[in-house]
């Protein structure tokens, strides 16, 4: 199942799946409680979904981004996020739900022990920045690895080569962000 988010209609999810995902950008935000997952308008851009499952994830979607969970348990928030194009804003909480949490893409996997970060795909590209914490990257042909801290970004090409981690400049920050009306 593929979900797309659209400003006009919200991100459209079978109804068995609406409590399943949720999204927990913002601490004190009206959450579901742990484990329970929901669509919420984006408090940033209400025409918007976030999903929010508690207080251990929150992905919130820029507009127009194509994605679905992978490996879903009833009751509890998905396990990876297949991104197929767009962006996503996520944070995920591992003192609230141990384990590992992954942004899958068609060039990279994002995965992250807890922190904020954002994962961008356009044709043959995937670009992540790390806002908060550590993320660890890796070809999506898992040749190469990386691992982008607070304030780093990198792109992952189709064509493959070493992950070159970088510290982004403000305007290609403000640039991404923007995409999630922040």
């Amino acid at each position: 199942m593929k979900y797309k988010q659209n400003a006009s209609i919200g991100l459209r999810l079978p109804a068995g799946l609406v409590a399943f995902f949720v999204v927990c950008l913002f601490a004190g935000s009206g959450q579901a409680q742990s484990g329970a997952c929901r669509l919420q308008p984006d408090k940033h851009n209400p025409s918007e979904q976030v999903l929010r499952c508690g207080e251990e994830l929150t992905v919130t979607p820029a507009p127009g981004s194509a994605y679905h969970p992978v490996n879903t348990a009833p009751g509890h928030p998905p396990s990876s996020v297949r991104l197929d194009n767009g962006a996503l804003l996520c944070t995920f909480h591992p003192a609230v739900r141990p384990g590992h949490f992954q942004i899958l893409t068609p060039q990279a996997i994002a995965s992250v022990r807890g922190t904020t970060w954002a994962v961008e795909v356009k044709p043959g590209r995937t670009s992540v920045l790390v806002l908060t914490g550590v993320v660890g990257v890796t070809s999506a042909n898992a040749a190469f690895t990386a691992v982008v801290r607070e304030g780093q970004g990198v792109d992952v090409d189709s064509q493959g080569g070493p992950l070159q981690v970088k510290r982004w400049s403000s305007a290609r920050k403000r640039a991404l962000l923007a995409r999630f009306g922040r």
